[in-house]
């Protein structure tokens, strides 16, 4: 037994496990004075921090004070890539001076890597990532492929992923495909018998059950999106689609006719689009790091969305080549400035919402009884401090399945003793 004991605020986000939505985004649960009670990777326990101290059952356990500090559920990022290729410092001063940058150009670094390296260099590069995202709160990660035209390349990505799961990350590997700017000019057929081939391969190898139609810098239409979905749908899988990062996109309605889990970016959507998605199962996943970074203030239209009742998610986008954070909390933070999110909305988007983005809001996104004991801790005394401070690392825990991921060591007291405060125990990992 494990016992976070006496935060200043316990988020529970408790009472349900599917996305929220408008006023439902609001409603964090909070407990003050809150204390959680953790049996190995499960929670036992979450209420106030008497009731939990005169259960038998917490008697014994090792305790951590987490005094004057916050408690959430682990963050979840449904949108990421691996990065294992060094950054492209030359697409990013050509953004600062002005220019825009393909998606497709500025991967280009990762696809040459991703040719030459061993699968061992890609893990030991891309951990060390990972190893950061838990220090910033996050306990899972849906990773994507990229885009290739080389299927070897596509499942040397996957393997990757595959082989990072637990490092320190749960990894929910996704499958990317769909026209890119080498193939937009093949016939339909060519193009539906490769993605076919490369959806059945996928699955028998690499065990893959999401697949990301990504049509963010090649224009498909309406026709062409529902037959890729549908061919993916009849092989199993769960389909996301990217919808165009620079206009105005089919892909919203498609990916909604189509009930897509979740629709990435959303970006240019006109009132119809807001409308489709706001009467749909769809969450739409948004990525502020991108447009941040892109420059150009194309964020998407997040209190539109809220306002009108759709679920909604956040993102980082990290290793997609235009954007350069893994920091979960610094994505709430440009949600909150710059989308206009409230902190309540923006904790619920990285946690419960993102969870059904991924798939796995039934055991994750939540701090309830029964659940995984995926936790962070912030060394702050309001929850809304973690979207006010603007790029300030405050995590001090994070546990992974009841196990310590930062700061990787767990400290071991009996309950009735002082313990050992989480600021302690990272300063003594450090």
């Amino acid at each position: 037994m494990l016992l976070l004991r006496g935060a200043r605020q316990l988020v529970t986000v408790r009472g349900s496990r599917s996305p929220r939505r408008g006023a439902g985004l609001r409603e964090l649960g909070v407990i003050r004075d809150g204390s959680l009670l953790i049996d190995g990777g499960t929670i036992e326990e979450v209420g106030s921090t008497q009731r939990l101290a005169n259960l038998a059952k917490s008697r014994g356990a090792r305790v951590i004070d987490v005094a004057g500090k916050v408690i959430l559920p682990g963050f979840i990022d449904p949108h990421a890539l691996l990065s294992f290729a060094p950054p492209s410092l030359e697409s990013f001063e050509s953004r600062i001076a002005g220019a825009r940058v393909a998606p497709a150009r500025s991967s280009a670094g990762h696809g040459h890597s991703l040719r030459s390296a061993s699968l061992s260099a890609i893990c030991k590069r891309s951990e060390r990532w990972l190893r950061m995202a838990a220090a910033h709160g996050a306990t899972t990660a849906e990773v994507r492929s990229r885009r290739h035209v080389n299927p070897s390349a596509v499942f040397k990505e996957l393997r990757a992923v595959r082989n990072l799961d637990g490092s320190p990350l749960e990894l929910v590997a996704a499958l990317t495909g769909g026209p890119s700017p080498d193939t937009a000019a093949s016939p339909a057929d060519e193009q539906l018998r490769l993605l076919t081939s490369l959806l059945e391969d996928a699955a028998n190898k690499l065990l893959v059950r999401t697949f990301d139609l990504d049509c963010t810098d090649v224009e498909v239409s309406a026709e062409r999106i529902a037959d890729f979905l549908q061919i993916a749908r009849q092989r199993g899988y769960r389909t996301k689609v990217q919808a165009a990062r620079r206009g105005p996109s089919v892909a919203v309605a498609a990916a909604v006719e189509a009930g897509a889990v979740s629709l990435d970016h959303a970006i240019h959507l006109n009132e119809r689009d807001v409308d489709l998605l706001s009467d749909s199962n769809t969450v739409a996943t948004l990525l502020p790091g991108l447009a941040f970074d892109d420059g150009y203030g194309d964020f998407a239209p997040a209190r539109r969305l809220i306002d009108n009742g759709a679920a909604v998610a956040l993102a980082t986008g990290f290793g997609s080549g235009d954007s350069a954070t893994l920091s979960m909390p610094l994505v709430m933070s440009l949600a909150c400035r710059q989308m206009r999110m409230m902190p309540e909305e923006a904790i619920i988007a990285a946690t419960i919402n993102a969870a059904a983005a991924v798939g796995c809001a039934d055991r994750l996104g939540s701090l309830e009884p029964g659940k995984q004991a995926d936790v962070t801790v912030f060394d702050v005394q309001d929850y809304r401090e973690i979207p006010y401070y603007l790029g300030l690392n405050l995590c001090v825990l994070t546990l992974k399945n009841g196990k310590m991921i930062f700061p990787y060591r767990l400290p071991s007291k009996a309950a009735g003793g002082s313990g050992r405060t989480a600021s302690q125990a990272r300063r003594e990992a450090q």
